[in-house]
């Protein structure tokens, strides 16, 4: 079987992208998915915002995918 990585700039897993990468890939691959913020925390993560803590109603905010139940905490 073959491992391959998926490396996201947010936060893993990512159940929007990943099935259909599977898909692609077939079915004798392993995937091993690793985000670039996983392990942080909500307090951790804020700084790193483009929007910092303004939330101006024409800025785009974060542009990286975060877990859903960050998200919903937010």
């Amino acid at each position: 079987m073959t491992k391959v990585g998926l490396i996201t700039v947010g936060q893993a897993p990512r159940s929007d992208v990943v099935p259909d990468m599977a898909a692609i890939l077939g079915g004798d691959v392993e995937i091993v998915e690793a985000g670039a913020l996983d392990g942080l925390s909500r307090e951790q993560i804020a700084p790193l915002d483009p929007g910092g803590r303004r939330r101006d109603p024409g800025h785009p905010g974060s542009p990286t995918a975060r877990r859903s139940s960050w998200a919903r905490a937010r």
